[in-house]
């Protein structure tokens, strides 16, 4: 169950903005968490470990772009006794946000790999969100001896042929210095715009209960008041746009070859990984299933945790198009 001290919240319409003590990011899970010091880098990582005795291959999740670990914090209580592992990816959360970083997929490929053998984890289940997402279909792909299973919610390695107009516009701005800076920095005395730029992100951010409406707005205010984050998040978004355009040739050859029982999930209503993508990308993987969550947008882990959990349960009980194992 999340809990927080902090005194934001939506009260009769009217956003309250955080205090200075707020901004600090604090552990809103009660499961044992840690920081992880890395060899490559030497970044520490945080990290939930939660039942790391429990029997199976644990699951680790990764979570999406500008995100940390607490996306899961309602799915987290559903899957029984499993091991899970939840991250807060570098460059996000309460992880180290090193300058010189390269925000790719394959730099995160390699901070996930030292965690999970700090942890001394040899194969795993993986669950991405979005970039998280990105980030365990290449794990896939790039090192299959350490996925047992995989599961992609909302997003993958597959882009669209075609970019709109206005997302092209908005990653160009971010990508732009100076006014990446501004924009992002623009928010922090606006929580109301702060907490709208959420909105994008889900089916019907309003539907929420108010608890999980309180803690994304106290979370979005976090972010933007943190300046090394900041930088983190534009500067993955500018590695992403010139690191994914050059892996997509030869993609379905590569997909073709991913042998791990695999699952794709998508919201109906995702504005950011359109659900045809999905299906497209769920063809290329011969042992993938396809999902569906129904009236929920791109962060489905959020919007809809019940419905994610039955498909992730089901899935982690079934083999490769359910076939029981």
């Amino acid at each position: 169950t999340p809990t927080h001290s902090a005194s934001v919240g939506v009260v009769s319409g009217t956003m309250q903005a955080i205090k200075p003590h707020e901004r600090e990011m604090q552990p809103m899970l009660t499961m044992p968490c840690k920081k992880l010091k890395l060899r490559w880098m030497k970044i520490s990582v945080f990290v939930y470990d939660m039942n790391p005795s429990a029997a199976g291959d644990p699951i680790v999740f990764l979570h999406g772009l500008g995100d940390e670990a607490d996306t899961w914090r309602h799915v987290a209580g559903r899957l029984g006794n499993r091991r899970l592992v939840m991250m807060d990816l570098p460059g996000f959360g309460r992880s180290d946000k090193p300058k010189d970083a390269e925000y790719h997929v394959g730099f995160f490929t390699g901070c996930t790999l030292e965690v999970m053998d700090q942890l001394a984890i040899g194969r795993a289940v993986l669950v991405g969100h979005s970039l998280g997402a990105q980030i365990s279909q290449w794990i896939a792909l790039t090192h299959p001896d350490r996925v047992s299973r995989l599961c992609l919610l909302g997003g993958g390695l597959l882009q669209p042929e075609t970019t709109p107009m206005s997302e092209r516009l908005v990653i160009a701005l971010l990508t732009t210095p100076m006014i990446g800076e501004y924009l992002y920095d623009s928010l922090r005395q606006k929580p109301e715009a702060a907490y709208d730029s959420l909105r994008r992100f889900y089916y019907k951010l309003d539907g929420l209960s108010q608890e999980d409406r309180d803690f994304l707005l106290l979370r979005v205010q976090q972010r933007v008041w943190c300046a090394p984050q900041r930088d983190a998040f534009l500067k993955t978004v500018k590695c992403l746009t010139k690191w994914l355009p050059k892996r997509q040739e030869g993609l379905l050859r590569r997909l073709n070859g991913i042998k791990c029982p695999s699952l794709v999930v998508v919201g109906e209503y995702d504005a950011v990984y359109s659900p045809q993508v999905a299906e497209e990308m769920c063809k290329m993987m011969p042992t993938a299933s396809f999902a569906t969550i129904p009236n929920a947008g791109h962060n489905i882990q959020q919007e809809d945790p019940a419905a994610v959990s039955r498909v992730l349960l089901s899935f982690l009980n079934k083999g490769a198009k359910g076939q029981v194992v």
